[in-house]
């Protein structure tokens, strides 16, 4: 609904009454979050299929980070909702490795992909990773900026990445070819 709303035209007929629903939406979700952060799978009972669930806490922090952004909601009130829920992901979903916990399946019923545990391998991991990425990207644009983005001096000097540098390791006919054919070198 949000990707909705930032590409309607403001004068658009309908717009009055999408931002209606995802005022709604946001209203009716938020006292269903969790003490620790993460929303359950079924925000109709808490105790059927009850525990944490990264994507949809995830897709939900995305939603009212958005909002917060855009001015429809309330900083003071609904920023600790984000924060809540952006640092519970952190904190108990994501694995040292870059793996994500409690995702629950895509298109799955809930009892499908129960139970959801911080260890449990998802069969569609990319579909949490990113619900994560999408509520990353609005809460990172909440963030006060660091003092580095204030103080042109803390920032050190920008070094263009080497789009030839290969693992090492990689050596004689495994390397891959760069522009023009030419073979690159390890590091």
């Amino acid at each position: 609904l949000v990707r909705v709303l930032a590409l309607l035209p403001q004068k658009e007929l309908h717009r009055p009454e999408y931002l209606q629903n995802y005022l709604e939406m946001v209203n009716a979700l938020v006292p269903l979050q969790r003490a620790d952060g993460f929303w359950n799978v079924s925000l109709h009972d808490s105790t059927h299929f009850g525990g944490k669930e990264l994507t949809g806490t995830a897709l939900f922090t995305y939603g009212i980070a958005w909002g917060i952004r855009q001015g429809y909601l309330n900083k003071k009130i609904f920023l600790p909702v984000v924060a809540r829920a952006w640092n519970a992901m952190v904190k108990d979903a994501l694995h040292e490795n870059g793996m994500l916990g409690y995702v629950q399946g895509t298109g799955k019923e809930p009892k499908d992909g129960q139970l959801v545990g911080y260890d449990k391998i998802p069969d569609f991991e990319d579909y949490g990773l990113g619900c994560l990425l999408l509520a990353g990207s609005e809460v990172y644009q909440l963030a006060p900026p660091r003092a580095a983005n204030l103080d042109e001096s803390k920032v050190g000097a920008y070094e263009e990445p080497d789009p030839l540098w290969v693992p090492a390791g990689k050596a004689g006919g495994d390397l891959p070819k760069a522009a023009g054919g030419r073979r690159v070198t390890t590091v």
